[in-house]
């Protein structure tokens, strides 16, 4: 009987479809869900990054896989000892045996399903309170739920919104402005040594080639009159909206840091004119004497400067 059990547990592993390893790879429908299948899931295309919602998917993906195994085994095992303890017969030390296999096979079980509470606990402690995405539900229907995350410079506002028209100060239209006055772009290097002389800090990775030269000014004249910490984290790199005349592409828009950075804000407030809104309640003002409009975002202010008002 004892080569049985090994035969036994081999045909479950080898019959059951679920636990099969050739799966497809994994599916997330339109809400984000992961619907299961493959060990990896995620980088399978240029929108399905990988972040830390998909390590949880990946280990909660093994544990389910190995808990279904456990309990094939444990099904095995139960069969065994049963048919093992129906034909012991008169035979103490088989049935000792066959009542010992049972027992031990509830222990291995129990410490099973316990590792796995604390491995589901630690799962959710991981996304508690993070943006990558959330576990909903509980055991073998759980769903892991992840969440796309926004791209660096890449807001979801419609572009017209991005490029400020219209925006409106109190009931009338900011001037349109002329773009072909601006007249040529600076290079990245003239960009950083005026802006370093004028003590306005660059982030590293800031692109800052073709610039506008009255928006280097602009930037300038703020600084001198917020006595703010200004603080440039980017001007033309890529990311951002490329259609309209008054763009971060086409050199005419910054953005400065906001965080640590109060003054900065208050000053806006207080000097420049409510110019509404975005649709997602990002308030916007304006700069008369620069023709700026300076957008509050919540991790930046993205300030464009028109020119030819």
């Amino acid at each position: 009987m004892k080569p049985l059990l090994p035969l036994i547990i081999t045909l479950i592993i080898l019959l059951v479809p679920d636990l099969a390893l050739a799966q497809n790879l994994p599916d997330v429908n339109k809400d984000g869900i992961f619907n299961g299948g493959g060990l990896i899931p995620c980088g399978q295309s240029a929108d399905n990054t990988c972040n830390s919602c998909h390590v949880v998917i990946l280990a909660n993906t093994v544990v389910k896989w190995l808990i279904g195994i456990t309990f094939m085994i444990f099904a095995a095992m139960a069969v065994y000892s049963g048919v093992k303890l129906v034909i012991s017969g008169g035979n103490s030390s088989a049935k000792e045996d066959a009542k010992e296999m049972f027992t031990n096979a509830f222990i291995g079980l129990f410490i099973i399903l316990g590792a796995w509470l604390m491995i589901d606990t630690l799962l959710r402690f991981v996304l508690k309170g993070g943006e990558s995405g959330n576990i909903e539900g509980y055991g073998p229907w759980s769903q892991v739920k992840c969440v796309t995350e926004a791209k660096p410079g890449i807001t979801n506002l419609a572009i017209e919104e991005e490029e400020f028209t219209p925006a409106m100060v109190n009931g009338v239209a900011t001037p349109a402005g002329n773009a072909s006055v601006a007249g040529a772009g600076l290079t990245a290097a003239e960009a950083k040594s005026r802006l370093t002389a004028a003590g306005i800090g660059i982030k590293p990775t800031a692109v800052l080639e073709g610039v506008k030269p009255h928006v280097i000014t602009e930037a300038i004249k703020l600084k001198q009159a917020c006595g703010c910490n200004l603080y440039v984290t980017d001007a033309t790199g890529p990311g951002h909206g490329t259609q309209g005349e008054f763009t971060h592409a086409k050199g005419f828009k910054l953005d400065f840091r906001r965080s640590d950075n109060p003054n900065l804000i208050s000053f806006i407030k207080s000097n420049f004119a409510p110019a509404g809104k975005w649709k997602d309640g990002t308030l916007l003002y304006y700069n008369a004497g620069s023709c700026a409009t300076y957008a509050l975002e919540s991790d930046h202010v993205d300030v464009v400067y028109k020119t030819g008002c």
